[in-house]
């Protein structure tokens, strides 16, 4: 059980590590912000400083007596690292040219878009870790119509943009991590999900995270 319990604890943990590097390298940007690079950059970290603290009531909702979760060390793990090194790392292209700033913008800020989205459709049934509800039901409304996993799509896609921008070395080989820690979390929690009356013939319909791909 105090293991249980610390595990438990861990993405609670994390999310302060993830406060306070998004924090400390907003106040880094701004204070590098007459270069243009350098001001984009803090709005890349305060976005992503908002879409974290938007999701704080979710990470911080009891779990209960939630079964154990193997995957939530590797994904926050990961996360983690992608979010603080993009926050606080050095930026590459410093100097450079803007005009390809807009793709991974939109990378960013289409996937933080679509997380929310999907979050808000499966309502109270949406955790941060792999968790079956009472009264578990299939939710096929919005994004869901798609993809199985909307709300990983649009954290992967998210990560992806920002570390495009944000890019140092730990951060592009944490989002390596990352994915394969989302696909590893998807299976497990299929092997749940199966259990729910009328998943399979969702499932049967639509792709994991990417249409046509997986």
């Amino acid at each position: 059980m105090i293991g249980l319990v610390r595990v438990n604890q861990v993405p609670r943990l994390l999310y302060f590590v993830i406060v306070g590097g998004l924090g400390a390298g907003l106040v880094l940007r701004l204070l590098s912000a007459a270069d243009p690079r350098s001001a984009v950059a803090a709005g890349f970290v305060l976005v992503h400083l908002v879409w974290i603290v938007a999701e704080s009531r979710i990470t911080f909702t009891p779990n209960g007596t939630s079964p154990p979760d193997p995957t939530v060390l590797p994904y926050g793990f990961a996360r983690t690292v992608v979010v603080v090194a993009g926050a606080l790392g050095p930026l590459p292209w410093a100097g450079g040219p803007l005009w390809w700033t807009p793709a991974p913008a939109a990378l960013f800020l289409g996937g933080i878009a679509l997380r929310l989205r999907a979050i808000g459709e499966l309502g109270r049934f949406y955790t941060h870790r792999v968790l079956r509800h009472d009264g578990h039901e299939v939710v096929t409304t919005g994004p869901y119509r798609a993809v199985r996993h909307p709300a990983y799509t649009g954290m992967l896609a998210a990560s992806a943009g920002y570390t495009a921008y944000l890019f140092t070395v730990p951060g592009a080989v944490a989002l390596v991590v990352l994915a394969g820690a989302l696909v590893w979390r998807i299976r497990v929690e299929e092997r749940m999900l199966f259990d729910v009356p009328g998943y399979p013939a969702f499932a049967a319909g639509r792709a994991r995270l990417v249409p046509g791909v997986w």
